[in-house]
């Protein structure tokens, strides 16, 4: 493997004490390197001189075959992650992060989430409004498919953690929006939402009533891992596989009921795989000719996973 930093007889010393005493070290490409020893043995100073942050008393410090030991930090290329962060204080979290790459003229991309500032050149991520709609329809599918018939008066309830949430009320305001392209006017959406508020302990209690005090609920649409989890828990627990749950993300609770075939359980799952690639490709091609994706937000799409596909 080629070697990317290489210590060559390196000293350090700080008032007479000698924390270094000429060691030598090769860090190889594509390397995880752990260095371990107690207090004061100078592990942050080893760190610090490749860094560039302190110089070497004696001995040489290379990148990639090269000697650099008189170069700044800034003109090394490499990065130094400090054990008390050393952030801009008057910076977020994503301006100290996008800070450096700004400084080297490099792309900034985000994956799985948006921001309320412009300074990013794309965000690889779910459109949550066509979540929504999709979720929608898979909904009105899976009850044709329990024999729901469109003249029976049908309600669906729907199931959320929280209404803070941008995501959440992305999704729930799809949801409802969208019910009536897709369900026939006799299957009505409940606006009174079950709200478990975080606490996912009690929420299978709270759906289990909704349940009960509700005329004919064949459906329940759940916005989140949390309230999906729920969801299922609850229907499962009544034994009533006359509902169909739709909701998002694979938790293990709802795992359990794509597993048992009886019940109809299907969730909206993220393509996060896709998210990376492509975000780690865009990003590639904006270093490489400064191209950058036609849109700013780029949706990554969903995939339905019901008991019909479903694979541990």
């Amino acid at each position: 493997m080629k070697k990317v930093i290489e210590l060559r007889g390196v000293t350090k010393q700080f008032d007479g004490e000698t924390v270094l005493d000429s060691i030598d070290l090769d860090i190889y490409d594509n390397e995880f390197l752990t260095l371990l020893g107690p207090s004061g043995c100078g592990k942050t100073t080893t760190l610090r001189m490749i860094g560039g942050f302190e110089t070497p008393d004696q001995g040489d410090i290379l990148f990639l075959g090269e000697r650099i030991n008189d170069i700044p930090p800034h003109k090394r290329n490499i990065n130094t992650v400090f054990q008390r962060y050393a952030l801009f204080p008057h910076l977020n979290v994503f301006e100290n992060v996008a800070f450096p790459l700004r400084e080297q003229k490099l792309p900034v991309f985000l994956v799985d989430t948006a921001l309320s500032s412009n300074d990013y050149d794309a965000a690889f991520l779910t459109n949550n409004l066509e979540a929504g709609a999709e979720v929608c329809q898979q909904m009105v599918e899976q009850m044709k498919a329990n024999g729901v018939k469109e003249s029976e008066e049908a309600t669906v309830l729907v199931h959320v953690s929280t209404l803070a949430s941008t995501t959440i009320a992305d999704r729930l305001n799809s949801i409802m929006a969208n019910w009536g392209k897709f369900a026939p006017a006799s299957w009505k959406i409940e606006h009174d939402y079950i709200i478990n508020y975080g606490d996912e302990a009690g929420a299978a209690k709270l759906v289990a009533d909704k349940i009960k005090n509700t005329h004919n609920v064949k459906g329940i649409i759940a916005c989140n891992n949390g309230s999906t989890n729920a969801t299922v828990e609850a229907v499962m627990a009544a034994g009533r596989k006359d509902i169909a749950v739709t909701g998002f993300d694979l938790g293990k609770k709802t795992l359990l009921g794509l597993e048992d075939k009886n019940y109809s359980i299907a969730v909206a799952v993220q393509n996060q795989y896709k998210m990376g690639y492509e975000a780690v490709m865009a990003a590639a091609a904006a270093a490489k000719d400064g191209s950058k994706p036609a849109q700013k937000l780029v949706n990554t799409g969903i995939r339905m996973v019901d008991k019909n596909n479903y694979k541990k």
